[in-house]
């Protein structure tokens, strides 16, 4: 069979098949990673408690849980897609009936009042109280009277004012305007009788105490008092009020003027941790003889005394049946003690000691609450109120781990408590306990955990094989090799600190590692275990290595050490061969290198702010001059090759400076003086000369002053060398009209210059910087994207029809996030993430053909 015959058969068979087929060279890291939901509880309503839990494809959401696996949901998408409804106001909650108040951003009316029943429909916006993309989210209180919620809410009209709920959106509304217009009252949450509200409030000339019932008529002015704080208790409020400096008082109020009475005075710090045990309310506090202790009121002045002194440190205190539970931190070795109090001095007592409490829950007659001693980490705990039975529930995360994720979050439940736990294994995700070590467990892993991959980067090539960095998990990382198969892929060395900067010159692949206990070290391979060698290394820290370029066959790079300072060195992948390249600044002074580009037999390098060109010698090392004034192509960047030129920029004059060398010659031409205000990072061969950005536009230069001009305004590139590339006289570069990319080309004409493919990821908020780029054999390897696949390899030919998916790594929608790129060969090596491996290492062969193609023809062939 002839070749032309075998290459249209191939054809023939390309244009069938979709895609090519990418395959995993090795699994490096074979290790599962616990990413867990980062559960966040909220609040429970009935027998269902809700949380905020975040995955990669809906973001913070909100869930609910009937403490079983099938019965934890998603209950709306409320920010539909990745964005997040929750990301502030978590864990902000609370229950309304059979229903839960709370905070969320849809992603159009800003963060609002919202209510769930626990359904996708009966999780509704309760009232868009700043119209439009504007926030009228409470900033001070959501609390509940009786029946009603009502919160703090603000308004372009209103400011921020009293709002009231009974759950639904027509149930919802603002109760007064209590300091008119666009002014503010700062309503701020006191206590209540039934559905009333007293609050504290500034009317625009005086604060004071008031009462609602959650409309405007049954509002009234109650007491020109200033609360900080109160708190229910009977059929009064107990409230603290600051008198004067060092002096506070203990009110109470029935809601009324005539009612609102002065209980205790003269007290040193404001009465504090107020908690309701029985017919009297205990509070921490300091008086004029004694330090913060624990007092107990009834609401009576001669009902309220001092009841236990001599501790210090009271950090939290909670009711248990008739007794006071409460925690203190004595700084001592232990660090923190529970104790009990039933009010008297011979029955207060310490139940047990630990390093560190949080009080929490009481179900039935236990308490259960967040501790951790010398052997366990932030674990859950169980007391009856003595020591014997205060006890560990569950070791959760054996040993030192946490098995609380967050000891602040701990909600009752029916029968129990609900909380974000992390077992080691699942990572933080919802769990229960009724207070029995049988009766903890994890409820649903609602986030199942993927690997981590190794990370490969640092791509090289080295005689056909692929040399990388990767990440085991095993070990420290380590540059790996491959030749595209699973048993030719393998480690050649591995480093204490991650390697930061490679480059393949002739036979060597070179990197630089130093980070952490690691000065600086430059490292080269040849492919092999034993050609893996440290070629130089500095106990001084001042020792580092950057900007590794090939130099015809050897490796330049810019390095500093105690001796030379920052200048330009050399290695020709020996260690005698390794040295500094010229001292430019001699001695210890740095002349500042920076900007390597290696063009043919030189580099092109900025050192001392001049424009210095080297062949590898010391001799050969030498300024770039010019016939205007050094002033004029000062700090000179952007070396790049086109035709048999080198061009530059330089800064000069609130603008830059283009310059040209013919490479015959240390002599630089003056092509022209650019206004332009935001200086390009790099320059690329394309249109007939090199192309770049500035001030958003698209500019061209054929190396005259004539011949260098602007080719498209609006360009909109992030100016990133990962973002931009070239190939056969055309530039490539992702365009950013908006948040979402599209991929554009130019040959430095009008006609020329168009939108290849409008890129639609799922995820449009990653910009610039994260969309590797590479042109090779007549093609350009992207990152493209569409709703359909996500963020996968796709290729183009510099023609519309000719730009399309290439392979999709993870199936569907989600993205693989492939790159960096290179091809050897007819292999094209990347990284890229799927659920299964994590970010490995992956393979496409001969990628311009789709790989059924490839397979069919060799078959034919055969």
């Amino acid at each position: 069979m002839s070749s032309r015959i075998l290459r249209s058969l191939a054809l023939v068979l390309c244009a069938f098949d979709a895609f090519a087929q990418a395959h995993l060279v090795k699994d490096i890291r074979p290790l599962g990673s616990p990413n867990g939901s980062a559960v966040q509880p909220m609040a429970t309503a009935g027998n269902l408690s809700f949380f905020a839990a975040t995955l990669p494809s809906s973001g913070i959401e909100l869930w609910k849980t009937d403490g079983t696996s099938a019965g934890t949901q998603l209950v709306r998408d409320i920010c539909p897609g990745v964005c997040s409804s929750l990301p502030e106001y978590v864990p902000f909650g609370i229950a309304l009936g059979n229903r839960i108040a709370f905070v969320a951003n849809d992603g159009v009316h800003g963060r609002e009042m919202w209510a769930s029943d626990g359904t996708e429909s009966g999780t509704v916006m309760l009232a868009d109280v700043n119209p439009g993309s504007g926030s009228g989210a409470p900033a001070t209180f959501i609390t509940i009277a009786g029946s009603l919620l009502y919160f703090d809410g603000v308004s372009p009209t209103s400011g921020r004012e009293l709002w009231c709920s009974d759950g639904t959106p027509g149930g919802t509304h603002l109760v007064t305007d209590l300091n008119p217009g666009s002014s503010t009252s700062f309503p701020t949450a006191l206590g209540s009788f039934g559905s009333r509200l007293l609050f504290r409030a500034f009317d625009g000339t005086t604060n004071g105490i008031y009462i609602s019932d959650g409309t405007q008529s049954g509002t009234h002015f109650v007491n020109p008092l200033t609360p900080t704080r109160g708190m229910t208790f009977g059929s009064n409020v107990l409230m603290t009020v600051h008198e004067t400096d060092q002096s506070w008082s203990l009110w109470k109020s029935d809601g009324t003027s005539a009612g609102t009475l002065l209980v205790k005075g003269g007290f040193k710090t404001a009465p504090d941790q107020m908690t309701v045990v029985g017919n009297a309310v205990y509070f921490t506090a300091a008086d004029a003889i004694s330090g913060t202790d624990i007092w107990r009121t009834d609401g009576t002045t001669g009902g309220t005394s001092l009841i236990i002194a001599g501790l210090s440190n009271i950090i939290w205190t909670r009711a248990f049946g008739s007794n006071l539970l409460f925690t203190i931190n004595d700084g001592g070795v232990t660090g923190a003690q529970v104790w009990i109090s039933d009010g008297t001095t011979t029955g207060t007592r310490e139940i047990q000691e630990l390093q560190d409490v949080e009080l929490g829950v009481t179900v039935g007659q236990r308490h259960l609450f967040p501790a951790r001693d010398a052997y366990h980490g932030w674990e859950l705990w169980t007391t009856d109120g003595t020591t014997a039975g205060t006890q560990l529930v569950s070791d959760i995360y054996p040993g030192a781990g946490w098995g609380l994720t967050n000891a602040l979050y701990l909600i009752p439940r029916p029968g129990g408590v609900f909380f974000p736990g992390d077992d080691g294994v699942h990572g933080a995700e919802p769990w229960v306990s009724d207070g029995s070590a049988a009766g903890t467990h994890l409820v649903k892993d609602v986030r199942p955990d993927t690997s981590l991959g190794s990370s490969p980067s640092l791509f090289g090539a080295l005689d056909g094989k692929l040399l990388f960095t990767a990440i085991d998990g095993a070990s420290f990382p380590s540059v790996w090799t491959s030749d595209g198969t699973a048993t030719g892929t393998f480690s050649l060395a591995t480093f204490l600190a991650p390697p930061v900067g490679a480059a393949a010159a002739d036979h060597y692949y070179y990197f630089s590692v130093y980070g952490g206990a690691v000065p600086g070290d430059l490292w080269r391979s040849d492919g092999t275990s034993a050609g893996t060698i440290r070629l130089y290394h500095s106990d001084l820290l001042i020792w580092q290595v950057s900007n590794i370029v090939p130099l015809h066959g050897k490796a330049f790079f810019l390095a500093t050490d105690a001796a030379h300072g920052g200048e330009p060195w050399i290695s020709d992948g020996s260690v005698e061969g390794t040295h500094v390249l010229a001292d430019l600044n001699p001695g210890d002074s740095t002349s500042y290198p920076s900007a390597p580009s290696s063009v043919g037999d030189y580099v092109y390098f900025q050192a001392n702010e001049r424009a210095y060109r080297t062949d590898g010698t010391e001799s050969g090392t030498v300024p770039i001059t010019n016939t205007l004034d050094a002033a004029q192509s000062r700090q000179p960047h952007a070396f790049t090759k086109a035709g048999g030129s080198v061009y530059f920029l330089s800064n000069y004059d609130n603008g830059l400076n283009l310059w040209r060398t013919d490479m015959t010659t240390t002599q630089a031409q003056f092509v022209s003086h650019l206004n332009i205000r935001i200086v390009p990072l790099a320059m690329w061969s394309a249109g007939g000369g090199v192309m770049f950005f500035g001030d958003g536009a698209l500019w061209r230069s054929d190396g005259t002053s004539a011949g260098t001009v602007k080719v498209l305004d609006n360009a909109f590139s992030c100016n990133s060398v990962d973002e931009v590339t070239s190939g056969g006289g055309v530039l490539y570069w992702y365009r950013y009209p908006g948040t979402a990319p599209e991929l554009w080309r130019s040959d430095g004409t009008i006609p020329g210059t168009f939108k290849l493919a409008s890129l639609d990821s799922p995820d449009t908020s990653q910009t610039c910087s994260t969309h590797a780029t590479l042109y090779a054999d007549g093609h350009l390897y992207f990152i493209g994207s569409d709703a359909a696949h996500g963020d996968e390899p796709w290729i183009s030919d510099g023609t519309v029809a000719g730009t399309r998916l290439l392979a999709d790594v993870n199936p569907g929608a989600p993205s693989s996030n492939p790159g960096p790129f290179l091809k050897i060969g007819a292999t094209l090596y990347f990284a890229a993430s799927e659920p299964g491996a994590g970010r490995e290492l992956w393979a496409i062969t001969e990628p311009d053909c789709v790989a059924p193609c490839t397979l069919r023809r060799r078959a034919v062939r055969a």
